[in-house]
């Protein structure tokens, strides 16, 4: 069990494997920071300008993952719902469901996580 200040949730990260993966499905923008996409093209045996021409997409002046167009899912999410990158997922995917929309709106978090139990 998760627990972070400011939120009237918890999460339970036990209930990530009975999830499948839905934090990782639909539409959306996974941001990422220069160190990130250093770390993931690394993990990939890519050089930056191979990850950014294949896995990266421009969005205003900062970078976001690229969704997979045939499942409209995290184009890092393989056939078993598993994340083919979690050592080095972005702090975006790492920080869910702490953001600062769902401290706003929690409903919003329960909606789209089993994980999110309310204290």
């Amino acid at each position: 069990m998760i627990q972070k200040t400011g939120f009237d949730f918890f999460f339970d990260e036990s209930k990530c494997e009975e999830c499948g993966g839905k934090c990782c499905i639909g539409d959306g923008y996974v941001f990422l920071e220069i160190d990130e996409i250093e770390k993931i093209a690394s993990f990939l045996h890519l050089s930056l300008d191979e990850f950014g021409l294949k896995y990266l997409r421009k969005v205003g002046n900062r970078y976001a993952l690229i969704e997979d167009s045939n499942r409209a899912e995290c184009i890092f999410l393989d056939s078993n719902n598993r994340c083919s990158i979690y050592e080095f997922r972005p702090k975006n995917c790492k920080t869910f469901p702490f953001w600062d929309i769902f401290k706003i709106n929690p409903q919003g978090a329960f909606r789209e996580c089993i994980g999110v139990v309310k204290k």
